[in-house]
């Protein structure tokens, strides 16, 4: 199974990914661990996605999503309060000593936000709508 995790920054995409991988037996790709170092995104990511028939993805779908969606069986979308995940995000960045993707977030949050408002109507496979925290057993149930 191929699944993508969606959401804002600091909706709990990672963690879920996280526990996901580890409870399906999958592995996990990060997109921040691509996106945010020098290099070409998207080489990258085509050898990770190929290295599996079975993966989770989650992270930076503006630039994944090409890439991404034409091989997921399953999207999971975490929905929430934009201002709850920003804040989740600003005390993950904190804790991480990491400010440019807080940074990059709170300059671009509309236009990212935009763009992944259309990103996500285009995808046409099965879609789980997720409210953010949601629980490990919640999220299998429905796959």
């Amino acid at each position: 199974m191929r699944i993508v995790i969606a959401g804002a920054p600091g909706s709990g995409k990672t963690t879920l990914a996280k526990r996901l991988a580890e409870s399906l037996g999958i592995p996990h790709i990060e997109a921040d661990q691509i996106f945010w170092k020098p290099g070409r995104f998207d080489e990258e990511l085509k050898a990770k996605l190929s290295q599996s028939s079975a993966w989770i993805f989650e992270g930076h779908l503006l630039k994944a999503a090409p890439l991404v969606f034409p091989h997921t069986d399953v999207l999971l979308l975490i929905e929430g309060q934009e201002f709850e995940s920003l804040l989740a995000a600003l005390k993950r960045d904190f804790r991480e000593r990491k400010f440019r993707k807080f940074f990059f977030y709170l300059i671009h949050h509309q236009k990212i936000a935009a763009r992944r408002s259309r990103l996500l109507q285009s995808y046409r496979g099965k879609l789980i709508r997720l409210s953010r925290g949601v629980s490990l057993p919640e999220v299998l149930v429905h796959l």
